[in-house]
C-alpha cells in the first residue's frame, strides 16, 4: 500500500512537472510572438514614415523627372490590392515598378531632347530672343516715310527683303 501511494505520488509529481513544462513553453511561445508582432509593427511605423517623409519632400523643381518619379512612387506605395488591409502592399511589384520606372526613363529622354530641338530651332529662327519658347515673327524694316507695299506706284519695285535687314519682333 506504501509502494502505491509512493507510486501515485511520483506520477503526480511527473504530471505536475509536464504541467508547468508545458505552462514555461506556453508562455515562452506567446512572449515570442508578441515579439514578433512587435517588430513587424516597429518595422511597419518605420516603412511609414520613411514613405510619408519621401512623398512629403518639397520638389525643388517640376522637371518631368520629378515629377514622374514622384507619382511612380505614390502609384507604387498606395495601398490598392483587395485584401481590405492597410498593409502598404501596392498595385505592383517589383518587375511592374521596373517596367514603370523605365518607362519614365525614356519618356525623360524624348521629354529632354524635345526641349533642346526647341531650344536650337528657337535660337536658329529668332536669335534675339529673350526667352526660349516665345513666338517670333520676321518683318522687313519700312522707314515712316516709305508707302506700304499695296501702294507701291506702277512700274517702281519695293526694295527687296534682305535676311540681314529683317527682325524679331517677340509677341506676347
Amino acid at each position: 500500500m506504501e509502494e502505491n501511494e509512493r507510486e501515485k505520488k511520483e506520477r503526480e509529481e511527473e504530471q505536475e512537472k509536464k504541467r508547468k513544462e508545458e505552462e514555461q513553453e506556453k508562455k515562452r511561445k506567446e512572449e515570442e510572438e508578441r515579439d514578433q508582432k512587435l517588430r513587424e509593427e516597429k518595422e511597419k511605423q518605420q516603412k511609414e514614415r520613411d514613405q510619408a517623409q519621401f512623398l512629403d519632400q518639397p520638389t525643388m523643381d517640376n522637371t518631368p523627372q520629378t515629377l514622374t518619379t514622384t507619382v511612380a512612387t505614390r502609384i507604387l506605395h498606395e495601398d490598392t490590392d483587395d485584401d481590405e488591409e492597410a498593409d502598404g502592399e501596392g498595385p505592383c511589384d517589383l518587375e511592374t515598378w521596373e517596367t514603370l520606372r523605365n518607362s519614365f526613363k525614356e519618356v525623360q529622354s524624348v521629354l529632354d531632347h524635345n526641349r533642346r530641338l526647341i531650344h536650337w530651332l528657337t535660337t536658329i529662327t529668332c536669335p534675339k530672343s529673350p526667352q526660349f519658347g516665345q513666338e517670333c515673327q520676321f518683318d522687313s524694316p519700312r522707314s515712316p516715310a516709305s508707302p506700304p507695299p499695296s501702294r507701291t506706284p506702277l512700274g517702281t519695285a519695293a526694295p527687296p527683303a534682305t535676311m540681314s535687314s529683317r527682325r524679331c519682333r517677340i509677341d506676347s
